[in-house]
């Protein structure tokens, strides 16, 4: 099935106001999501972005740069400033490369580790709760959802990638 798109998905299969209440949803569901998230990184003087970087390298130590720029489908440019941050205040390392030393592996440092834990907590804890609340069948419906929500010339690497499939 070709991605919904700007110009032209099939919108016929639910009426409007159903695709409408589920795009309010979407959006009020992702913001109560990261909201206590985003509540703690502002403790730290940290951002939404911050948290993408320690939980990528959380959950895969010795990820390369290039990988985690690929994770986050950022620029360079756009994380040097983040990343340098986590660096310096001793939360994530650089760790050169063997077999090619200018690539560089990352990891979390202790410090990373337990800022990781903390801004990730409320997620782990909702996402626990959500699921027990929808029952098995349900949790595997969404995450369907979920994957189709993403483009389907992303879909492939997003499931190597998180689902290990």
């Amino acid at each position: 099935m070709a991605d919904a798109t700007c110009s032209g998905a099939n919108t016929l299969f639910l009426p409007g106001e159903v695709n409408r209440k589920g795009i309010e949803l979407l959006f009020c569901a992702y913001g109560n999501f990261t909201s206590h998230s985003d509540i703690c990184a502002k403790k730290y003087g940290l951002g939404f972005t911050h948290r993408r970087i320690t939980y990528c390298i959380f959950r895969k130590p010795k990820l390369s740069l290039a990988q985690l720029l690929s994770n986050l489908r950022i620029t360079k440019q756009s994380l040097a400033r983040i990343f340098n941050q986590l660096v310096s205040d001793k939360s994530v390392k650089q760790n050169r490369g063997r077999a090619n030393r200018p690539q560089r592996s990352l990891s979390l440092r202790k410090a990373g580790e337990k800022l990781e834990h903390h801004l990730s907590q409320p997620y782990r804890e909702r996402v626990s709760y959500t699921y027990l609340k929808a029952g098995p069948n349900a949790a595997y419906e969404y995450r369907q959802i979920r994957l189709n929500l993403v483009k389907e010339v992303d879909r492939h690497t997003i499931i190597r990638s998180i689902l290990g499939a």
